[in-house]
């Protein structure tokens, strides 16, 4: 077993995060049960949901600092994977940051004033040729 300096047994492994949860009698809560519960805490964590957490603050933080521009808001399939990731956190999962649940909130309303001025386009085009004439003059 690995030793710290003094003869005692270390706390910690170097190299990959390993405790080894031994009682140390100056540090509350430090025995088995207690390192058990960290552990089994540890293992249960969605790791990839995690990630993702990360990975949309981080966007979130990006367009909150650059001025909330449009452009870097979701888009498409993007904004439904964001709110798929955010109903499917897990209970011992940190919640959504506000700023998360902003940029996500934000990319839906861009997307669908998007659809809107483009259901708008549309009808005008229509309706620009339904009142041309067969030779596409204007009657």
């Amino acid at each position: 077993m690995p030793t710290t300096g003094g003869g005692e047994p270390a706390t910690e492994v170097t190299g990959p995060q390993l405790h080894l949860f031994l009682r140390r009698p100056r540090v509350s809560d430090s025995g088995f049960g207690s390192g058990l519960a960290i552990l089994t805490e540890t293992l249960n964590t969605d790791f990839d949901w995690l990630r993702e957490h990360t990975r949309y603050l981080q966007r979130a933080t990006e367009w909150d600092k650059g001025g909330r521009p449009a452009s870097r808001l979701l888009s498409g399939d993007d904004i439904a994977e964001a709110k798929a990731w955010a109903a499917r956190r897990p209970k011992n999962a940190p919640e959504p940051a506000a700023l998360d649940v902003d940029f996500i909130r934000a990319s839906e309303e861009e997307s669908l004033s998007r659809r809107r001025v483009d259901l708008a386009l549309k009808v005008n085009e229509d309706l620009q040729n339904a009142l041309s004439d067969p030779d596409g003059e204007p009657a």
